[in-house]
């Protein structure tokens, strides 16, 4: 379970550039210290470590006495690996001590470790215990991490991170019995006095969600935020359980239930909420954001979201007339997110309410389908709007009204979006950065006049008039296109022109034929680096040479359908020198012998194969360090 540890307390603490902290493990910001010790292991590179972290001690020593390049007290640089043959200093009392280096030159070292000296390296307990308060205080585990003794483990978490403030627990892998006995032996391991946030994504019922509602109880005075995203409920005595483990969590600031309704689930499995533990959600006066399924909840039972006044974010599901929901948004003025799903709320309840809610940053109402444009007016006075979601089709008056909205980057309508030719007037949409629609329609009139910063667009229809509508927007990056069975040629020709185009998708475009690809591929697409092709039963080997010779940057590719592709197309892909990813599915052209010499390539990392009648698991072996996955069935 800790063998991974190390590397989660030096990614807390990865130089500039390497993104924002906050993921399990990350250490403190600041000239915070890690204080461990390392063992090292028998080869040379775990020396090589601990001489590395001795010589970056002594040279933060000598910077604060004043020494070699003294009065400099900021990170210590990491020098130069020392000669092969080094000695270094065993475990034990001459173990090299990380008690005077930054976060930042821990990282130096750890990023500098090649992988298998990285699994090598084992962190000490019993340092682990001492000083785990000041080193880790948000962890996350998988049902991996735990293993078979998930019991066990999970009792050490209180002894070995006492000053945890953060847990978030990925087990949805596991069986009911399994998750039960593992939040028992959390149980058993006393209460963490400083938790403030529960994260658990597996289904809980019977023993494990009472199991879990002692243990929260334990937290209760700091516990902040819950999230069970995953839980079912239906049962009478589960939904008892679960008002029993939120009356005791008063203090409660974020509460995720699982917004969406369930899919798939059998009848009385559903994620919905009862009556009686919404009205225990109704007594979380200091909520500041919310997330549940209340859709088995009376209408006028909802209006007392209007007493959740701190309410900064609400993601919810109902039903019922929809009138007592939007009679409680009228009060909920500190609303910056409001993301809702409701069969019967309309535009018309909405009006004279939702323009109210100025601090509104985003507003999702695309599962709403009775809502229509009549909300319009109300939407263009939200000034603060970054992120738009409609039922409805937009149109070039709605683009002018949104037009208005200076903060506006992310547009999605479920409908489509219409245009028409920009007039002198009317000023275009200059925020919007992202557009999601069922399809562009406006006889080829460029989106890019309309949207001028657009860098990524997704569309479920994708046509030769939105083909053609799309040949102005240069700056685009992203094109994610689900149906593409209106696209031909001719409309795959005007895509050309998109040169900055990272990540290209073109699903079922089954009258694209070779021809079309080899137009596209051709043309100077540099940056491009993720290319899905699904459906696309024309294309053959012929029609993807272009793709392989001239993409020089591909990472990753997803083909998927494709019937008349063969191992040439697998044996092109293994020359790409950048190309790390593969996804195979449904593809009958291709062999053990395409799959065995693409899992070959030097860069590659990951091939995964569904589907595909030809290939068999038995008949291909990967080289170490690839991840090869061969299913039956696509």
């Amino acid at each position: 379970m800790w063998t991974g540890l190390l590397a989660a307390l030096a990614g807390g603490g990865g130089p500039p550039g390497s993104g924002p902290g906050g993921h399990a493990g990350s250490l403190p910001e600041g000239d915070a210290v890690c204080v461990m010790q390392i063992t090292p292991p028998a080869g040379g590179e775990g020396k090589d470590l601990v001489a590395k972290l001795g010589a970056l001690r002594s040279a933060r020593a000598a910077a604060r006495r004043g020494g070699p390049g003294g009065g400099h007290l900021g990170p210590a640089p990491v020098p130069a690996a020392p000669r092969a043959g080094c000695a270094a200093p065993r475990g034990g009392a001459g173990a090299a001590r990380l008690d005077a280096l930054p976060p930042h030159a821990l990282w130096e070292v750890w990023a500098r470790l090649p992988r298998a000296s990285r699994r090598q390296l084992r962190a000490a307990s019993v340092a682990l215990h001492r000083d785990a308060s000041r080193t880790v205080a948000s962890l996350a585990l998988t049902a991996s991490d735990l293993g078979e003794a998930a019991d066990e483990q999970l009792a050490r978490v209180h002894s070995l991170f006492p000053g945890l403030n953060a847990l978030h627990l990925h087990l949805a892998a596991m069986s009911s019995d399994e998750l039960a006995a593992a939040l028992g032996g959390l149980g058993r391991g006393g209460a963490l006095p400083h938790l403030h946030t529960f994260a658990l994504d597996a289904r809980l019922r019977g023993d494990g969600l009472a199991t879990l509602a002692r243990f929260l109880a334990a937290c209760s005075n700091n516990m902040r935020a819950l999230s069970l995203p995953g839980q079912r409920g239906a049962a009478p005595a589960d939904q008892r359980r679960l008002a029993a483990l939120l009356e005791g969590l008063l203090g409660l600031e974020r509460l995720d239930l699982g917004a969406a309704p369930s899919s798939g689930d059998a009848a009385g499995a559903s994620n919905a909420l009862s009556p009686r533990v919404m009205r225990r959600v109704m007594r979380l006066h200091g909520l500041r954001a919310l997330a549940c399924n209340a859709s088995a909840v009376p209408d006028e039972q909802l209006a007392g979201l209007a007493e959740l006044r701190s309410l900064r974010a609400l993601n919810l599901s109902a039903a019922g007339s929809g009138e007592a929901l939007a009679a409680a948004l009228a009060c909920l003025r500190q609303l910056s997110s409001l993301e809702l799903q409701h069969p019967a709320l309309t535009g018309e309840q909405l009006v004279g309410r939702l323009g109210g809610l100025g601090q509104l940053q985003v507003l999702a109402l695309g599962l709403c389908p009775r809502v229509d444009d009549e909300i319009m007016p109300e939407v263009a006075r939200l000034r603060r709007l970054e992120r738009l979601t409609v039922p409805f089709a937009l149109t070039a008056a709605h683009l002018r009204m949104l037009s208005r909205l200076p903060r506006l980057s992310e547009l999605m309508a479920w409908r489509g979006v219409e245009l028409e030719l920009l007039g002198p007037a009317h000023d275009p949409l200059r925020g919007v950065t992202r557009l999601v629609a069922h399809s562009i329609q406006g006889q080829g009139r460029p989106v890019g006049a309309w949207f001028p910063a657009l860098a990524s667009v997704a569309l479920k229809r994708c046509s030769d008039t939105a083909a053609l509508s799309l040949r102005g927007a240069s700056g685009l990056t992203a094109l994610l296109a689900g149906d593409c069975a209106a696209l031909t040629d001719e409309g795959l020709a005007c895509l050309r022109d998109l040169r900055g185009l990272q990540k290209l998708q073109l699903d079922n475009a089954g009258q694209v034929t070779d021809a079309g690809f080899s137009l596209l591929f051709s043309a100077t697409m540099p940056a491009l680096h993720s290319v899905s092709l699904a459906g696309c039963g024309s294309v053959t080997d012929a029609g993807l040479q272009a793709l392989t010779g001239s993409c020089r940057r591909l990472q990753s590719v997803s083909l998927a359908g494709c019937r008349h592709l063969t191992d040439a197309t697998l044996r092109r892909l293994a020359h790409c020198e950048h190309l790390t990813a593969v996804s195979l599915k449904a593809c009958r052209g291709f062999t053990s012998e395409g799959v065995a010499a693409l899992a070959a390539a030097p860069h590659i990392r990951s091939v995964a194969v569904a589907g595909c009648p030809g290939v068999r698991a038995s008949q291909v072996r990967a080289r170490p360090g690839v991840r090869l996955t061969i299913t039956d069935r696509a």
